[in-house]
């Protein structure tokens, strides 16, 4: 068993009475396993919108090739309907889901094991009440200390998918209390972070002032080798946070400093990410989209769920990588990423070698969706697809095909597609 893929492990223990015992003992010694590649995980069309399916990557030549030779496993955790969640981030094997309440949780679809994170309402801008109809609601604020009105007040629906830019995890859940999770969040941005067991939310801001600003970021980083988090700002500005012992600190180490690029089409968006390159060298990418609009049908919970409104479409159509040089605190354009490739969307952002995955093609971005503007449209196209750096989409699904030949994703409901590492730890 040490020799299978994960998505063949938990087929072998799932294949007979006297396959699980063994797969059981394998996960009790956890017997190291090969390494595995990022796979995609969605809900199908025309199935159970409660079942996930894993399902291994394929190279973009084969994307023409029978679905049915892709690796792929259906699994469903009881008491958790896929189909009434959202995904807001995945490391290490688990996901960062937020359920019905809009509160989070931490799954492993494949060792059937959840741990519930602190409540919303316990973020410090977030309070929750009832409304007249006795449903639950929350008010948020961008500044609470202020004493001013909410920023808005929202359904559990409507917070459970907007309030979450993105969670970042320190390890593996199954390390208890040593697991940190760090939340970038709605309205602007800001930082947030708990430990698991902990009952409510600590905003970054709580630990001082210093170098470090209260909202305006994208996306952050744990760093194994030295213990700390690293955070981006909207305005490329890098810093660490050490949410170690009792007193977390912060610094800034990399400058404002976007990159002087025009991607030569007229752009709404620029969603960016930080990533580390197993070399240890800090890689900042920035994805260019174009919004469309189009009809849409209300969501449910709202009184004008009858009618059509004006909604915007997005499509990805550029990616740029930069290496972050902190010694010169200034960004590198490089146009090729070696034989590594990289897998982006709400998962904790990777870069890996393609050495031994002969599934992966190098030199490659693998992007899902994450990005905030489609969550109100009833039937909404994936922003996602295979993009070799420097060239143009190798394949996309762009705004007229929302079936993809790769993955048969669901165009509806929510979650939205996300890559994560199985493991069964």
């Amino acid at each position: 068993m040490g020799h299978l893929e994960v998505i063949d492990l938990v087929r072998s223990g799932a294949a007979c009475s006297s396959w699980h015992p063994a797969f059981t003992a394998f996960r009790r010694l956890r017997i190291p396993s090969p390494k595995q590649a990022p796979c995609a995980l969605y809900t199908a069309r025309d199935e159970d919108p409660d079942i996930a399916v894993l399902c291994a990557p394929c190279r973009p030549t084969s994307i023409g090739a029978s679905r049915s030779r892709l690796p792929s496993i259906r699994t469903a955790l009881p008491g958790l309907p896929l189909s009434r969640r959202t995904f807001v981030g995945s490391a290490y094997g688990w996901l960062v889901t937020a359920d019905e309440d809009s509160n989070l949780h931490v799954v492993n679809l494949l060792i059937g094991a959840q741990v519930a994170l602190p409540p919303l309402a316990s973020l410090y801008n977030v309070e929750s009440l009832t409304d007249e109809g006795g449903d639950l609601t929350y008010r948020v604020f961008v500044n609470r200390e202020a004493d001013e009105e909410p920023t808005d007040n929202l359904t559990a629906l409507a917070a459970r998918e907007i309030m979450y830019f993105r969670a970042v995890l320190l390890c593996s859940p199954s390390a208890g209390a040593e697991c940190i999770v760090l939340l970038i969040h709605w309205p602007e941005g800001e930082l947030s972070f708990a430990r698991l067991g902990d009952e409510s939310w600590m905003p970054v801001s709580a630990m001082g002032h210093g170098p470090l600003e209260r909202s305006g970021y994208h996306d952050a980083v744990y760093n194994s080798d030295n213990g700390l988090f690293y955070v981006l700002r909207f305005d490329g500005a890098i810093y660490t946070l050490d949410l170690n012992g009792h007193s977390p600190s912060a610094s800034r180490i990399m400058r404002s400093a976007m990159p002087i690029y025009h991607p030569g089409r007229t752009h709404d968006l620029i969603t960016m990410y930080l990533v580390k390159t197993p070399s240890g060298d800090l890689l900042q990418v920035f994805r260019w989209i174009e919004m469309s609009l189009y009809p849409f049908r209300h969501p449910p919970y709202t009184d004008d769920n009858e009618f059509y409104s004006i909604y915007a479409q997005i499509e990805s159509f550029d990616v740029q990588v930069f290496k972050v040089d902190l010694h010169g605190q200034k960004l590198d354009h490089i146009t090729t990423l070696g034989d590594h490739s990289l897998f982006l969307g709400y998962n904790n952002s990777m870069c890996i070698s393609t050495k031994d995955l002969p599934m992966l093609e190098p030199n490659l971005f693998y992007l899902m969706d994450n990005c905030k503007h489609v969550y109100k449209a009833t039937e909404s196209f994936r922003d996602m697809g295979f993009y070799k750096i420097g060239e143009i989409p190798i394949y996309n699904g762009g705004p007229r095909t929302p079936n993809h030949g790769c993955f048969p994703f669901a165009s509806k409901p929510f979650p939205v597609p996300i890559w994560i590492t199985p493991s069964v730890y």
